[in-house]
């Protein structure tokens, strides 16, 4: 038996609708997103203010990291990794410096940055 009347166009009717909601959904978070009926000044970025918090814990960081080369360098022939490491140790102890110092600079970078 097929469906007739009203009962006939329902299986038309529901995709219709499930894209309009999907629709309307896309377009409400395009309007959230965008500050659509906020009160206020309208700006694309805020203002942040770096803390005590943030330098503290960049020093503290910073400390951990140079303390963990340094470690690493001095005491290297004591920490036999040789029948683990798979990489020779000079090029480890470069990427460990590499990777420290690419950590300060970064650290350096945004401090100044955010001072400007």
């Amino acid at each position: 038996m097929q469906a007739t009347g009203f009962g006939a166009a329902i299986p038309s009717i529901v995709p219709v609708f499930a894209g309009t909601i999907d629709r309307v959904q896309q377009l409400s978070m395009s309007l959230a997103s965008r500050a659509f009926g906020s009160k206020g000044h309208k700006t694309n970025i805020r203002d942040i203010k770096v803390s005590t918090k943030d330098y503290v814990s960049g020093i503290v960081g910073m400390v951990i990291t140079i303390a963990g080369t340094w470690l690493l360098i001095s005491y290297r022939e004591q920490l036999d990794w040789s029948e683990i490491a798979f990489l020779p140790g000079w090029l480890s102890v470069t990427m460990v410096v590499g990777a420290a110092v690419t950590f300060i600079g970064t650290m350096v970078y945004f401090w100044r940055k955010a001072n400007v």
